[in-house]
Formats: structure tokens, C-alpha cells, sequence
């Protein structure tokens, strides 16, 4: 809510997306903090009227701890749970577009501090997990009457600026956490946050998974072996050419590699699984047996080589 301050009930501020902040308030509001800083939303948007156009403003934002409690959500609603950790100093945050602006730039649209990043460290806007905060606006004229400098820093300034009024609205509470913990929230989260990719995605896949039949992904095409041609299966692998079968230079012919072994039907006791892992014969070297069955005795070669 608006509060004016010295008179100046002229000066009117609202919160631009009012509505919004009501439906995240009915649920009580969760911002994600992280070490690298992340950006709230809804966002901090309000719109001004009843500035003086040719004077100078200075728009500060705080995020102010709302109470000393510490919060968990337990059973679907947020509780408290002891006393909060000691409070840190607010620190100032400036809008992006400047420190001071006329009031007639200020008046000319929706003023958003779409730029700040909610930390749990001490580079940017530190915050404690657990913990209630609110973003409240500070609305400053400054003195004309006094030299400034528009770069000059918000410290350097303190002299100059005037207290006009201040927005402190309740439904823009939220609790600072490290991971969303109300369901509720995260639907919103997805429903108005366009930059909530990831959070849609993720609940997509898994609507998909469960409303498929297996949840088991689906085997993946393979190539066949070069011994299965046109629905036949041949017991040894085609080549194109019978040289392979003739030793040269006195050399024994190339050996086949053992990773994809054809079985040979012509053993009456052949064991799929073991000769899987150590095949007994090659087929391109039938006198080469790694395993030899008790069975098989090979017969010595006679002849000369062809």
C-alpha cells in the first residue's frame, strides 16, 4: 500500500501486476536464492502518477525482512520453526535506467526492477533461506536547491533527497528457499514465468512417461550381420571370394574375428553359451581350436596345399 509522507498525498504508486502477485500470494510466495543470483517473479513492477514532471526522483528499492521467524513448509503449508538468523542491513537497489529521473519519466510507463538477483551471498541482494521478505519502494525527490550529480552515487546523495513516499504492500511476501517446496507455486511458476523452461519440460516428460504403456525406452535399431541377407540366415558368413580358403606362402588363411562367432550345427552337443564367450572353431581355420571337444580329433593333411 502507498503511503505518502509530508503532504505529498499527490503522489500515488501501485503495483502494476497487482494480480498476479495475489495469485502467488494465495499460496504464499517462494523465490528461488542461489550463490550466482537469481531474478524474482513475479517481478517488482509498480507504475507512479502525481510526480511533478520537471522535478527530479529517485526510485529506491529494499528487500525488507518481513519478521524474526524462521519458516518450513510441512504438510503442505508454511509454519513457523523457531527464531529467524540476526538481521543484515537492506541494501539500497537502484533502478537499471538510473538513480534520478524526472518525474515525467518516471510517469511514462510501468517501472520494473526486472534486474535483481536474490542471493545467499554478499555480492548482491543477500537473503537467508527459510526467512520472509517483502520489496518495499522508496520514493525520493530530490532538492534542486542542492548541486547533484545524476551518476553520483545513492550514498553521496543522502543530503539531497527528500522523502516523498513509500509502497509496503503485504502480498508481495514472499519466503526465500533453495528449491521450491509447494507444488502450487511451481504451476504458477510454469503457467506465467516464460523463462520457466526447464520446470515445464521436466513435468512434460514425465506426463509422457506415465501415460505411456512401459517406461522402458524403446531397443534401438542395429544393423544386421552380413550373414543374414534377405530374410535368410546363412550358417557361415558370405565372401567374396573362395581365395580366403587357400593359404598363401605357406601362410594360414585370415583368421575371423571371435566378437560375432556363427555356430557350426554340425556339433550334436553344441552349447549356445559357451561357445558364445569361447568358440571352438574358426571357421576360415578348421585346424585351430582354442577349445577342442574331447569328441573331435583332427585328422592330419596329406596333400599339398592348394
Amino acid at each position: 500500500m502507498t503511503r505518502p509522507l509530508d503532504g505529498n498525498g499527490g503522489v500515488r504508486v501501485r503495483i502494476a501486476n497487482e494480480n498476479l502477485w495475489k495469485q502467488f500470494h494465495k499460496h504464499t510466495t517462494e523465490m528461488i536464492v542461489t550463490k550466482s543470483g537469481r531474478k524474482l517473479f513475479p517481478k517488482v513492477e509498480f507504475q507512479l502518477e502525481g510526480l511533478q514532471p520537471d522535478a527530479n526522483y529517485a526510485l529506491v528499492l529494499h528487500i525488507e525482512r518481513v519478521d524474526d521467524t524462521r519458516y518450513k513448509f510441512t504438510n503442505g503449508e508454511w509454519v513457523a520453526a523457531g527464531r529467524a538468523d540476526p538481521r543484515t542491513p537492506a541494501r539500497p537497489i537502484h533502478h537499471q535506467d538510473g538513480i534520478s529521473q524526472s518525474g515525467k519519466a518516471w510517469m511514462r510507463g510501468v517501472v520494473c526492477f526486472d534486474r535483481v538477483k536474490l542471493t545467499n551471498s554478499s555480492q548482491d541482494v543477500q537473503l537467508y533461506s527459510m526467512h520472509k521478505y517483502r520489496p518495499v519502494l522508496h520514493v525520493y525527490r530530490i532538492n534542486d536547491t542542492v548541486p547533484y550529480s545524476p551518476s553520483s552515487m545513492y550514498q553521496q546523495m543522502q543530503s539531497q533527497l527528500v522523502p516523498v513516499t513509500f509502497v509496503s504492500d503485504p502480498i508481495m511476501d514472499f519466503i526465500a528457499v533453495t528449491a521450491y517446496q509447494n507444488q502450487n507455486v511451481i504451476k504458477l511458476k510454469i503457467q506465467h514465468n516464460p523463462f520457466a523452461k526447464g520446470f515445464r519440460e521436466g513435468a512434460e516428460r514425465k506426463r509422457s512417461l506415465s501415460d505411456s504403456p512401459s517406461s522402458s525406452p524403446s531397443p534401438s535399431s542395429k544393423r544386421l550381420p552380413r550373414g543374414i541377407t534377405n530374410g535368410e540366415v546363412s550358417t557361415f558368413p558370405r565372401y567374396e571370394s573362395s581365395a580366403l580358403m587357400r593359404s598363401t606362402s605357406g601362410a594360414l588363411a585370415p583368421m575371423a574375428p571371435y566378437a560375432l562367432p556363427t555356430p557350426n550345427w554340425s556339433y550334436p552337443m553344441w552349447n549356445p553359451s559357451a561357445y558364445m564367450f569361447a568358440p571352438m572353431i574358426n571357421p576360415l581355420n578348421p585346424y585351430h581350436f582354442p577349445i577342442q571337444p574331447p569328441y573331435y580329433a583332427p585328422q592330419p593333411c596329406h596333400g599339398k596345399s592348394i
